[in-house]
């Protein structure tokens, strides 16, 4: 099977990058890494059809991971897919009936896939990955991207390869704004976290920084959700600060919050950090 692999000169460009400190401006199908086609498509699923070389070189794909898919060649415009879970292609069966019978044979000696010859291991690679479709980030003349809740078509006969996003398109996809209030109050992003789809991902693993505008909850309910020990009470109170210190840059805007707090882990000091959100005017100084 041949590698679908970058060209090396793309991590060299990427060092460079990254050492003079310059935003990476190159189309993401060149940043990007490519993991496989689109193998069929609708409205709302899409299922994606990968080889295992290219899930170890994009460096793993999680469950719940982002996927873009595109043309090879166009504008930077792209769906956006997530994983939901593996998917059988038509060549599953016979794929486990070889699977079977080489174990069978190998009798405990050594690995069975070892006794595969080469392209009988390239074709059981290849397997499937069911995709919600989540919307397309569309690209605009000015640059930016306009992101719609939908597809506006598909083929049974698409030209759809996939890539899993880089650090820049990753924030893209994370921090992009819309349907945001129009409230006119100017507050910067507060950052609350990065990305993270798996528990067990490592050190090296693709990541963004996820920012949030506190004027895009405001006049919104909002909760908070995800695993324990995970943030959500550390990004809340992030939130609830910015929110709070408006009224720095804008003395007329003295927003007013309600969180409701069962348990009581807000109101008081942290043990972690000894501060609690009844301290948060001392953030004004």
């Amino acid at each position: 099977m041949q590698s679908h692999g970058q060209d090396p000169s793309v991590t060299v460009m990427d060092n460079l990058i990254q050492s003079a400190g310059q935003p990476d401006s190159r189309p993401f199908r060149e940043r990007a890494r490519m993991i496989g086609a689109v193998y069929t498509i609708s409205y709302t699923e899409a299922i994606v059809a990968v080889y295992d070389y290219d899930r170890e070189q994009a460096g793993g794909l999680p469950k719940s991971t982002f996927l873009m898919a595109a043309k090879p060649e166009g504008d930077e415009s792209f769906v956006l897919l997530r994983i939901q879970k593996e998917a059988r292609l038509p060549s599953a069966a016979a794929n486990d009936q070889t699977r079977q019978e080489t174990i069978e044979d190998s009798g405990n000696q050594g690995h069975w896939s070892d006794r595969l010859p080469d392209w009988v291991r390239d074709k059981m690679s290849l397997h499937g990955l069911e995709c919600s479709v989540l919307g397309t980030f569309v690209a605009e003349s000015n640059g930016r991207y306009r992101y719609a809740e939908d597809i506006d078509n598909y083929y049974a006969v698409n030209q759809l390869m996939v890539w899993k996003p880089d650090a820049v398109s990753l924030d893209v996809i994370v921090n992009h704004q819309h349907r945001t209030n129009d409230i006119p109050v100017a507050r910067k992003a507060a950052k609350i976290g990065r990305t993270r789809f798996a528990a067990a991902e490592p050190s090296n693993a693709t990541k963004a920084d996820f920012r949030i505008n506190p004027t895009d909850i405001m006049k919104r309910r909002t909760a908070y959700f995800g695993m324990s020990r995970s943030g959500k009470s550390n990004g809340l109170k992030i939130v609830a600060e910015n929110i709070y210190r408006i009224r720095d840059d804008n003395p007329a805007h003295r927003v007013g919050q309600i969180i409701f707090d069962l348990s009581g882990e807000y109101a008081q000091d942290n043990y972690q950090d000894g501060k609690g959100l009844h301290r948060v005017h001392e953030t004004l100084g």
